[in-house]
């Protein structure tokens, strides 16, 4: 259930016209929930990191997942599936639309966000995939320095 529910919110996240009803019904919150009640899972992890890269390309759910606790659930799936080279790309892939915000990018690199990035890059050195989020991040947070 909670993957179907994941994957349907990230194909609705894909429509702006969905951004208030995705604001209004905690879609973020719903995601996190997943995450949270099925840490050890790593397709539910991987499919609700889906939900959240569609989510946070909407400057108002950048917000909320950064207010809701999304970086610490990002950093615990990168810690706990730092072998599963899918749940890392979609892990860097928030972190890359998260870190477009300057704030955010300041967040992260505090919170020692880099090195899990860079732990999870070192597991899976040839996901094409997760480099290119990888890189991107990277980009984005040289871009506010």
């Amino acid at each position: 259930m909670q993957l179907k529910g994941c994957k349907a919110l990230a194909l609705l996240a894909e429509k702006s016209s969905n951004d208030d009803s995705l604001l209004q019904h905690e879609a973020v919150e719903c995601v996190l929930g997943s995450m949270e009640a099925h840490r050890v899972d790593a397709i539910v992890q991987q499919e609700a990191l889906v939900a959240l890269m569609a989510l946070s390309c909407v400057t108002d759910l950048k917000v909320v997942i950064m207010k809701a606790g999304g970086l610490d659930h990002i950093i615990v799936a990168l810690n706990k599936h730092r072998t599963n080279p899918d749940v890392c790309a979609a892990a860097c892939g928030v972190l890359q639309n998260l870190t477009v915000i300057s704030e955010f990018s300041s967040y992260l690199l505090a919170h020692g966000c880099l090195e899990q990035v860079f732990k999870a890059v070192s597991a899976n050195p040839d996901h094409e995939k997760l480099l290119t989020y990888a890189c991107g991040l990277l980009q984005n947070m040289s871009a506010h320095e």
